[in-house]
């Protein structure tokens, strides 16, 4: 079996590292803000990124990658939309989403460092690899790994136009099940 990442999968964990490291500053969500693509317009308007009291300190993770936290101190929020207007509906979509796509991340690295970790630990003479029970706990795990890469994207693309509530909604409560299972 191979456990490498495809380009698409680079790609994905590379925005990730991207979102999620010291390049995740403040200038950097307002280049994101004012772009004519914003990734979602409802999120980025509930506190204004330069907004007075918005503080980023950076943070080192377990695995040293840097990080950053945001600490939000006496900042004024400014209501998302109208009542009914689906903006409270559209934050739970993207949020169940992106918890899919965190989560499926996770599992994937899990998976590479058991299988690592597998490979040079040697019992009765042999690599734990080698165990037929031990490559189908593997395999398993593999195969519900690829049915949340698979739910996720899903529901990225149902997020996307043309855009179905409903449909968007089903796939990503699909894609937060998959990936919290």
């Amino acid at each position: 079996m191979d456990f490498s990442l495809g380009e698409e999968l680079e790609a994905v964990r590379d925005l990730a590292r991207e979102i999620f490291t010291d390049r995740a500053t403040p200038e950097r969500l307002r280049e994101v803000e004012t772009s004519p693509s914003r990734i979602d317009e409802h999120l980025w308007d509930l506190v204004a990124s330069d907004a007075p009291g918005v503080n980023w300190r950076d943070a080192e993770t377990t695995s040293h990658d840097m990080s950053a936290h945001l600490a939000l101190d006496g900042v004024r929020a400014e209501a998302v939309g109208v009542p009914g207007d689906g903006a409270v509906a559209h934050l739970v979509r993207s949020a169940f989403v992106a918890l899919a796509a965190v989560q499926t991340g996770v599992a994937e690295g899990a998976l590479g460092y058991a299988t690592g970790h597998l490979a040079q630990r040697e019992q009765f003479g042999r690599p734990l690899a080698t165990f037929q029970a031990v490559r189908h706990q593997l395999a398993d795990c593999y195969i519900d790994i690829e049915a949340m890469r698979v739910t996720l994207w899903h529901a990225v693309d149902a997020l996307a136009d043309p855009f179905d509530a409903r449909a968007a909604d089903r796939a990503a409560l699909v894609a937060k099940w998959w990936a919290t299972e």
